[in-house]
Formats: C-alpha cells, sequence, structure tokens
C-alpha cells in the first residue's frame, strides 16, 4: 500500500544519505560518528536497531574503506551476532554487511576467513529463501578473493551450495547459489579439480533448461562453467568442452538477452582457455556477435550485477551491493529494488 512505499522511500533515501556521507566526508569525522552508533544501538532488544546497525555498515564501508579496515576486529563481532540473531531480517543485513565488506575491504576482511565462513554456513541453513539468498551473495562475494585459504572449506562449502541448488524451488536464491559456486571456483582454482565432476552434472542439467522462466539459471550456469574449466585448466575439463561448447551455441539462437550475454563470457573463458585453437568457433559466433553490436535494445543489468560481472575481470569499482538494501520481499524486485537511487 501507499504508507508501505513511503516507509520504503525514506528508507532506501537513508541508506543512500549514510553512503553519500561516507564518500563526501573525511573518514576522521565519520568513523566516530558510526562506532559511537554500533556503541549504542548493535546491543539492542530492537531488531529494527540492530538491522539498522548492520545496513549502516554495509553501505558506509567502501566510503571509509581505509578506517574500516583498521576497525575490522571491532566490527566484526557485531556482524557475527547479526548471522547468530533470531530475526531473518538481522541475519540478512549480516550478510549484506559481509559481501560489502568483501568486496571494499580486502585484503584486510580475508584475514577473518575462519570465523566467517562458518557463520555463513549457519545462515545458508535458514528456511527462509530471501536469507539464503543473501547468504548466497557474502559467500560469492568473499570467496572470490579468498585464494588457497579457501581450501580447508571447499568440501563444505560446495556441499552446503549443492545442496542448497538441488533442494530450493526459488528460482532467485538458485541463480544466486550457482553464482556462489562459480565464485568458489574461481577462489579456489586447481584446488576446485576434485569437485569438477558432480558439480559439472549439476550444471549440466541446468543447461538443459529451456523454458523462459529457466533461462535466466542457464546463463549462470553457463557462467559458472566457463569459470569452473577457467579455474582447474584446460586438461581437467577436457571431456566436457565440446559438450558445453555445443550447448552454448543452442542457446544463442533464443529469445533471451541475458543467456546472449553470458554465453559470449563463456566463449571468452574458452578463448582464454584454449588460444589459438578457439579459432574455429569465431565463424559460427560471428553473426550472433555483429547482431549484439548492431541492435539497438542492449540488456540492462541491477547495479549490483555489473559490480559482480566487473569483480570476475579484476577490482570492483563500485561495490555497493545495492539490491542487498531492499526491505521488499517480492521476488520480481529481487535484482534491482534501489534502482532509482542515482537516477
Amino acid at each position: 500500500d501507499d504508507d508501505d512505499d513511503d516507509e520504503s522511500k525514506v528508507y532506501k533515501m537513508a541508506a543512500q544519505v549514510f553512503e553519500t556521507v561516507a564518500e563526501l566526508v573525511p573518514s576522521k569525522h565519520v568513523m566516530p560518528l558510526l562506532l559511537e552508533l554500533v556503541a549504542t544501538h548493535a546491543p539492542s532488544p530492537d531488531p529494527a536497531r540492530r538491522r539498522a546497525v548492520l545496513l549502516i555498515l554495509a553501505v558506509t564501508a567502501a566510503g571509509c574503506a581505509e578506517a574500516f579496515a583498521k576497525e575490522l576486529p571491532r566490527l566484526m563481532p557485531v556482524v557475527y551476532a547479526g548471522c547468530e540473531a533470531p530475526e531473518p531480517q538481522v541475519r540478512e543485513a549480516a550478510c549484506l554487511a559481509i559481501g560489502l565488506f568483501a568486496q571494499s575491504l580486502h585484503p584486510e576482511i580475508l584475514e577473518h576467513y575462519e570465523r566467517v565462513l562458518p557463520h555463513l554456513f549457519e545462515v545458508l541453513a535458514d528456511a527462509r529463501g530471501e536469507v539464503q539468498g543473501r547468504a548466497c551473495y557474502a559467500i560469492e562475494a568473499f570467496c572470490e578473493h579468498l585464494g588457497s585459504d579457501i581450501q580447508p572449506f571447499l568440501a563444505p562449502l560446495l556441499e552446503r551450495l549443492t545442496t542448497l541448488l538441488q533442494h530450493t524451488a526459488e528460482r532467485p536464491t538458485q541463480e544466486r547459489c550457482v553464482s556462489a559456486i562459480a565464485a568458489v571456483a574461481v577462489g579456489a582454482k586447481k584446488a576446485f579439480a576434485d569437485y569438477f565432476d558432480p558439480v559439472y552434472a549439476l550444471m549440466r542439467h541446468l543447461l538443459g533448461q529451456t523454458a523462459s522462466e529457466m533461462l535466466p539459471l542457464r546463463a549462470r550456469a553457463m557462467e559458472c562453467v566457463g569459470l569452473m574449466c577457467l579455474a582447474v585448466g584446460r586438461d581437467r575439463c577436457s571431456h566436457v568442452l565440446q559438450e558445453v561448447v555445443h550447448v552454448a551455441m543452442a542457446g544463442l539462437p533464443l529469445d533471451a538477452p541475458e543467456l546472449r550475454e553470458y554465453t559470449f563470457g563463456f566463449f571468452g573463458q574458452v578463448a582464454e582457455l584454449l588460444g589459438e585453437e578457439a579459432a574455429p568457433l569465431v565463424p559460427p559466433l560471428l553473426p550472433f556477435l555483429v547482431k549484439a553490436v548492431e541492435q539497438e535494445e542492449v540488456t540492462e543489468f541491477s547495479e549490483h550485477e555489473q559490480a559482480r560481472i566487473l569483480a570476475k575481470l579484476g577490482p570492483d569499482p563500485d561495490g555497493d551491493g545495492d539490491e542487498l538494501l531492499d526491505d521488499d520481499d517480492d521476488d520480481d524486485d529481487y535484482d534491482d529494488p534501489l534502482a532509482d537511487r542515482r537516477k
């Protein structure tokens, strides 16, 4: 109703104000006030106040990154307490904070992996799809940069993510889960080799989906397989490359711009993997590439989605994770609820 809309607008505007202040005001002025807010409201019995503390930390981390990195030993217990909170909205906010910390505060945030990952495991087991999706987002953001430290957690991470992927019926959560698996592969690199085949079997099923409502999930699976192949190397993935290339080519004629974009990315990954041997793929790809360049309509991604894709290529210049700040449980708005913030 109108009251809920007004409350949502105020909520989003407040988040934007905090983010803008953190970006424009020197951190020596901002940080003491943030720490005071944390000390005052983090212990509150009111879940709305505890949630607000976590969201404020999440949206201000990028603007005060250097100061935040120094204060992580003081701030992370607040985030862990949020992960353990009985209220789902507080757990969601804690996952948002971890995800945005991972994007803005690495490498310092990675030093806390031994406590961060077990807490995310617990949140991942939540019964609510919204909370599970937030946990997948945090795992994705955190694990991309973790490197060899991820190895002791590979088995439990992949067990939980693949179990969630197979048992949840919520497509937004499935999409987040596939992206988290891709990030785990990127972080693990060669260590992912032992898990390649069982994970590929799950992705193979998703790559066979043709229903229109399943094509966004197929697109994420396409990206995931490409990143898995890059992670383990050509020798380990050679037995699936021909099949995946065939499936990728079969998806290009479909009326699915998002799938097409991810498929182009997949072929870029294949080219990186095969080098000059990927040249025979160019002639059949070329008509689709030319058509994509010439078409007037383009696929528009949410701000977070753009940051997520850019993170695969290098440091995230924005890292604001806007869509996770939404207070709306409607899955239709899951990807970009704060799209109007910078219009």
